[in-house]
């Protein structure tokens, strides 16, 4: 037992734990699998999208989970212009691109989640594919998916990692208007890091700024 506590506790110890592997194997690098060496000049587009990273495959291959029955090939981080990028300006539109193949028989409901967490371990932003109405649905094995989650930069300054899992959703049987996974197919967890820049404008306090707006209501007499 390494530790006996609130269900935060645990999830947040465990995802120390989970960075500080990565960080002691070398796989929360910028290193030569990062932008301008994956691009496969001379390929067709699904060349590309489908070729297997073997840089990928040993990052994840120590704490990768699942059945396999579908799985992460890759991770690639894209600016608005769909170039490779290891550090984004706040504000910016990005997109992860994540591509996947399915060796066997897929199950029904499945969808693919992108977690940003930051160097602690804390996931500070989360995307599930099936909120966003797209589910996987393969009529065979060995079918091949690229998709792409796209949001803006609303990161502070600082290194992050994105982690890919592809799981099915069921219902919470105690809470049914929420979901649940019920099966993890694949969880990849450090197959990829990028650095988000300062905001120019002003400073960024905690982990994330959101848009918001503020409105001046006035004064009453007396106040």
């Amino acid at each position: 037992v390494v530790i006996d506590g609130t269900t935060e506790d645990v999830t947040s110890a465990y995802a120390s734990s989970v960075y500080k592997r990565q960080v002691a194997q070398a796989w929360y690098r910028s290193d030569e699998s990062q932008a301008g060496h994956e691009h496969g000049e001379g390929m067709s587009a699904a060349q590309r999208y489908f070729t297997r990273s073997e840089v990928f495959e040993r990052r994840v291959a120590h704490l990768r989970q699942g059945t396999g029955l579908c799985r992460v090939t890759d991770v690639r981080l894209l600016d608005a212009q769909g170039r490779d990028v290891d550090h984004a300006r706040f504000g910016e539109t990005l997109a992860v691109r994540v591509s996947l193949e399915c060796p066997g028989t897929l199950p029904a409901r499945a969808a693919v989640g992108v977690g940003i967490n930051d160097r602690s371990g804390l996931q500070v932003l989360q995307f599930m594919s099936d909120d966003e109405g797209v589910e996987l649905t393969a009529a065979r094995a060995g079918e091949r998916f690229v998709l792409d989650f796209e949001f803006e930069n609303c990161l502070a300054a600082g290194e992050y990692s994105i982690n890919v899992g592809i799981t099915t959703e069921g219902v919470n049987p105690n809470f049914p208007l929420y979901k649940q996974s019920e099966q993890i197919l694949d969880a990849t967890f450090g197959g990829l890091v990028f650095g988000s820049q300062p905001y120019e404008r002003a400073q960024v306090f905690g982990k994330v700024r959101v848009p918001v707006r503020v409105s001046r209501l006035g004064m009453t007499e007396g106040a």
